[in-house]
């Protein structure tokens, strides 16, 4: 489906893997089978959210939760709207709101402002 709504076989597959691990490790009890219709349903409900950052190598967050990679960089969510704060060693953080929707992709972009040395 994914596929279908313009992405490549590359990013419905990191979808697929994201689904994957959201499924069977927060969503579904342990003995509860992972069927392959479940897994493409979720992935094709997902968003792509694309964050980048000049500088590029900043620490992420969203909703507050520390994201495991950094600018410049993508994260599958769900449609919904997410604070996504970016910020670096030397310069002043930098927040805004994004709106991901289904099977879409959404553009983050961030330049961080060097601080003042005091």
């Amino acid at each position: 489906r994914l596929q279908r709504n313009g992405f490549s076989k590359e990013e419905a597959q990191e979808a697929t893997m994201v689904s994957w691990r959201e499924l069977r490790v927060k969503r579904l009890p342990a003995q509860q089978p992972l069927t392959a219709a479940a897994l493409e349903s979720y992935a094709g409900a997902l968003g792509k959210l694309v964050i980048n950052s000049t500088p590029s190598d900043a620490d992420v967050e969203i909703e507050g939760d520390v994201f495991d990679r950094k600018t410049n960089t993508a994260a599958w969510l769900g449609p919904g709207h997410y604070r996504i704060k970016v910020s670096k060693s030397g310069y002043a953080p930098a927040e805004n709101s994004y709106t991901v929707r289904e099977g879409t992709k959404t553009e983050a972009y961030f330049t961080l402002r060097q601080e003042r040395q005091q």
